[in-house]
């Protein structure tokens, strides 16, 4: 039986995208002419979705994480793809999706932050504590934040917990081998299976990181480094991946400035 969260977010990145993606395959249609139809049928099937959610974990009071159009990644790589392009484009059945949403829910959306991000810092937030809250959505990149999540489109039938040490190593993965799906690269020559490779003996070294976690990570990050160094990049090409791969934990936001920190080696990761 799954367990009952006091708290659900979910991605309206992800949520927006699918469903007008499915309306926009229908106005394409020559049998097709009403796009107000449209919308509305839509709306009323994205609606269901979320409300098949709540009820299936229990949560009646859910609350959506949008993205902020300009966030930090599209500031540090112009090249960057999100991964919906229907988000920044034209898309009328887009927009009204979205506004929907706005209306209708209780929507989050910091400044700076991709939705993923609002789900990492919303998932690692110290308050209230010990309060169960559970994430939805099919961004991959979930695996990178500690905490309860869900992916509708996995197989598996009830919610995935990750560690902080799992999360970590996703983190350092993709600071290995980049994103292919966002359109950045990582280090030269190491794609995903080299990169679990180098990163084997950090995931076997399990009494290190609960006791010498600050020395665990460095010893990793050197290792990235290292990896770049002997492909022929530099340091700041791998500070550049590990930053646009990096999904924001709490601590990796500045409440007060309302602005996104950019990950750098510094003291412990929550």
């Amino acid at each position: 039986m799954n367990p009952i969260y006091k708290s659900l977010l979910i991605d309206g990145d992800r949520l927006t995208s699918y469903f007008s993606a499915q309306g926009e395959g229908e106005v394409r249609t020559r049998t097709v002419h009403n796009v107000h139809a449209i919308e509305e049928k839509s709306i009323m099937e994205l609606s269901q979705k979320v409300s098949e959610w709540t009820e299936r974990f229990q949560t009646p009071s859910p609350e959506i994480a949008l993205s902020d159009t300009a966030h930090f990644r599209r500031r540090l790589f112009g090249d960057y793809q999100a991964y919906s392009k229907i988000a920044i484009g034209d898309s009328r059945l887009y927009q009204a999706l979205i506004q929907y949403l706005r209306r209708n829910y209780s929507c989050l959306r910091y400044p700076g932050l991709e939705a993923i991000d609002v789900l990492g810092v919303w998932a690692t937030s110290p308050f209230p504590m010990n309060e169960p809250r559970l994430m939805i959505s099919s961004n991959p990149n979930l695996a990178m934040i500690p905490g309860d999540w869900w992916n509708p489109k996995l197989p598996a039938t009830h919610p995935v917990t990750s560690s902080r040490y799992l999360a970590d190593l996703e983190f350092f993965r993709q600071a290995l081998c980049g994103r292919s799906a966002d359109n950045f690269e990582g280090c030269p020559g190491i794609d995903s299976e080299k990169a679990q490779a180098l990163l084997a003996p950090f995931r076997e070294a399990v009494n290190d990181y609960r006791e010498h976690y600050e020395d665990w990570k460095t010893r990793i990050w050197n290792m990235v480094v290292d990896a770049y160094l002997k492909a022929g990049k530099t340091k700041e090409d791998a500070l550049l991946c590990a930053r646009l791969a990096r999904v924001c934990r709490y601590t990796d936001y500045d409440w007060y400035k309302k602005t996104p920190l950019l990950w750098v080696l510094r003291g412990r990761l929550t």
